[in-house]
């Protein structure tokens, strides 16, 4: 028996039921929401459409400008899981690392030093293999790929291809050469604690700063507007509606505790962090525990007679947690296919990143623009 964690149970009047850091940052994510004094009744649920096409990797309108401003590196992976989109992002993550690189030297010649870019480090982009993640194979294989640990589908790693050629340049200058080279590129490193002197930035910080498209004020308020979108879109009427159908699905083949997709996948890895003990702060995810749905707490939790709850862990928690994991995952699939609900999520989705769109395209365009200019190095 493994006593995980101790916490006095919530009373009724503090029980909260508030996002955890993974649902805010899956939230994050999300595509936009309705922008305000618009008619939010007039996005309507579509009726179910069992001839729609696949919906994999299909962008909206804010989705093709979020990707043409932050570049595959700064969105959602998830997203690219299309091989066309996939091909296109990698594409634009190539143009990225060579403007990068050539900022750079193009900065070491400034200070007199010699560098050649190189672009064997740039990172690449891979579809695991495998089904994707929300299909019926994936979860009849690994559930939501909790206690499996697969891959979420695209991955960036950082290869090493080919010799880097100022190997060759390092390897004939003296020792003070070589310092002088190395702290023109990479900088002194900053005091903890304190405002970052530009003095102290080497070339290599310099380009990373210098292609990011956050780095004109000018879209600071855009970009403000942007992630208050993406926060509310989860709560709009539509796919509250949604939601509801989804849940009373779920309720029918047993699982009556779960308000939405989200909600159901996010206490399910609360309950896998417990139990692998993976948890830093037990008291955050008990605060955050969804008490008037799932009243039982998470897995182990117990109470005393003295109202002081505790997570006791029984030694057959893993393979539990395993078989109730496979089971809500194919639940989640079977109500997602009865109710067309992906497909029907994306068509509320994207009508409302058009309406967002519509509203801030010039300032949406201007942006795009920006860093497009400002990744290719043309300013």
């Amino acid at each position: 028996m493994s006593i995980i964690g101790r916490k006095p149970l919530p009373s009724p009047l503090i029980r909260l039921s508030a996002l955890t850091l993974v649902t805010l940052a899956a939230t994050m994510l999300a595509a936009c929401s309705v922008a305000p004094g618009r008619d939010d009744a007039r996005i309507t649920n579509p009726p179910p459409d069992t001839t729609a096409p696949s919906i994999a990797g299909q962008q909206g309108t804010l989705d093709e400008f979020i990707l043409r401003i932050w570049g595959p590196l700064g969105g959602p992976l998830g997203s690219l899981e299309s091989p066309d989109l996939l091909e296109a992002a990698q594409a634009q993550s190539d143009q990225q690392w060579r403007a990068r690189e050539e900022y750079v030297a193009a900065c070491m010649a400034e200070q007199g030093f010699s560098y050649v870019p190189f672009t064997g480090l740039a990172p690449r982009l891979e579809l695991a293999e495998g089904p994707l993640r929300g299909t019926r194979e994936f979860a009849e294989r690994n559930g939501f790929g909790l206690v499996a640990s697969v891959g979420r589908g695209p991955t960036f790693f950082f290869g090493n291809a080919g010799t880097n050629p100022n190997q060759e340049l390092l390897a004939v200058m003296s020792s003070a050469e070589r310092a002088a080279w190395e702290l023109a590129l990479n900088g002194l490193p900053n005091p903890t604690g304190e405002e970052r002197d530009p003095e102290l930035d080497g070339c290599g910080w310099r380009a990373d700063e210098a292609t990011r498209p956050t780095a004109n004020d000018e879209f600071a308020a855009l970009h403000a507007e942007i992630l208050r979108f993406r926060q509310h879109l989860p709560v709009h009427p539509a796919l509250l509606n949604l939601n509801s159908e989804w849940a009373a699905c779920l309720a029918d083949q047993g699982y009556p505790d779960f308000r939405n997709p989200s909600a159901l996948e996010d206490t399910l890895r609360s309950e896998w962090w417990i139990i692998q003990g993976w948890s830093q702060d037990l008291n955050q995810i008990l605060l955050d525990w969804d008490w008037d749905g799932l009243p039982d707490g998470p897995p182990g939790w117990t109470v005393d007679e003295d109202g002081v709850g505790q997570i006791v862990l029984e030694p057959g928690a893993r393979a539990a947690f395993t078989d109730r994991e496979l089971a809500l995952a194919l639940a989640d699939v079977d109500c997602r296919e009865m109710l067309d609900f992906d497909a029907r999520a994306l068509v509320i989705n994207h009508q409302l990143q058009q309406e967002f769109v519509a509203a801030n395209r010039n300032e949406l365009e201007a942006w795009a623009d920006f860093a497009e200019n400002q990744r290719a190095g043309r300013l």
